[in-house]
């Protein structure tokens, strides 16, 4: 029944865009799309295009705790304005917030929580190649971050029908064009790309696939007929394709969870995040991520992590987690304990780490074996 719900709720959705409403998916059949308030955007005139140098360094030991994918009411899906959601993720310390708000760039003044301007390029199209199953609608979304497009609304002119790699690759083209890293968003939402999808849009410049969307919706785990977005992901990268995952919020709920709940089921914050190894400044943290120098976590973190092609070492937070090795798609080593020292096969093509403990789970990003001399 939920999977039907959201169906219904996702083809309405399209049909709403279809007509000139950008946002994302809510149940009330009666809401309607709202212009981002002006209000809500950066204190910057909209034509500024701002340098990532404009953020000062910070310089921190270690990996920053940040969010990749965060909505504001700029975005129309979304009550709470970007000063709230910047508040909401200084006081659960995370270090960085990339907003992401529907074809629109959105910032805030830098505090201790440095925000970072982002946009998700949306296309919400009714019909695609390969069609789309019933009640399912083409949900193609990109996460253009860190970029140095101007702040604002951007009325992109999408096509309204083709084939999923090239609208996909549209959207890579633009975040490429405006000095931003693209990451693929919840590729099993209405299973909008499988793994020919991804490969192919890999070869236009996708930096990172979104491998664990913590909405309600985004179908992580797949069904019958579609991989999980792990599997999609160990699938591109048994092909030899160097693309790192991201763990994300997703987020368009904060502080009025509870009162979403009463009409609709919310997105909440503070569920995924990514853990990245730099110095505290945006050009030192989109770098990191460029060069997959950091893992995603729903809680899970690391006091050692250490890869490499000649050995992998890690260590984590917890008092135990369970570690398992996973190459090609297959578990091929499995561990319980609080620090795992591990040395990959040569023949392997590459590893990567899942690492569980307390319900909650870490991925780390992939080593890739042909480095080894």
């Amino acid at each position: 029944m939920a999977r039907q719900t959201t169906h219904l709720r996702e083809a309405l959705l399209a049909l709403l865009l279809l007509v000139g409403c950008e946002q994302r998916s809510t149940q009330r059949s009666s809401e309607t799309a709202r212009e981002a308030p002006a209000a809500t955007l950066a204190p910057s005139s909209l034509d500024t295009r701002r340098s990532l140098d404009a953020h000062p360094p910070h310089r921190v030991t270690g990996f920053l705790k940040g969010q990749l994918h965060a909505h504001t009411n700029a975005s129309g899906d979304s009550e709470t304005p970007p000063a709230e959601v910047h508040a909401f993720y200084e006081s659960r310390e995370y270090d960085f917030v990339v907003f992401t708000d529907h074809n629109t760039v959105t910032d805030t003044p830098d505090g201790q929580l440095l925000t970072l301007p982002g946009i998700e390029l949306t296309q919400n199209l009714r019909h695609c190649e390969p069609a789309p199953g019933p009640d399912e609608a083409c949900l193609l979304h990109v996460n253009a971050l860190f970029t140095e497009a101007p702040f604002g609304r951007h009325r992109l002119q999408w096509p309204k029908f083709g084939k999923r790699e090239d609208l996909y690759a549209r959207a890579v083209e633009w975040a490429t064009a405006s000095q931003s890293l693209a990451m693929l968003n919840h590729p099993n939402m209405h299973y909008g790309a499988n793994a020919d999808t991804i490969a192919a849009v890999a070869a236009k410049g996708l930096t990172l696939l979104e491998v664990g969307n913590q909405s309600w919706d985004s179908q992580n785990e797949g069904d019958a007929s579609h991989p999980s977005t792990e599997a999609l992901w160990d699938e591109v990268l048994s092909r030899g394709i160097r693309l790192w995952g991201a763990v994300t919020d997703d987020a368009h709920n904060y502080n009025d969870v509870d009162t979403a709940m009463k009409y609709s089921r919310p997105y909440p914050g503070n569920l995924g995040f990514v853990m990245v190894r730099a110095e505290k400044n945006a050009l030192a943290i989109k770098q990191a991520l460029a060069r997959g120098d950091f893992y995603g976590s729903t809680g899970v973190t690391f006091t050692t992590l250490e890869l490499s092609p000649a050995k992998c070492t890690l260590e984590v937070s917890e008092a135990s987690a369970e570690f398992e090795v996973i190459s090609r798609g297959r578990t091929v080593h499995h561990e319980t304990g609080k620090r795992l020292a591990y040395v990959p096969s040569r023949d392997a093509g590459y590893v990567r780490f899942r690492v569980r403990a307390e319900g909650r789970f870490a991925l780390t990003q992939p080593v890739f074996l042909t480095d080894l001399q």
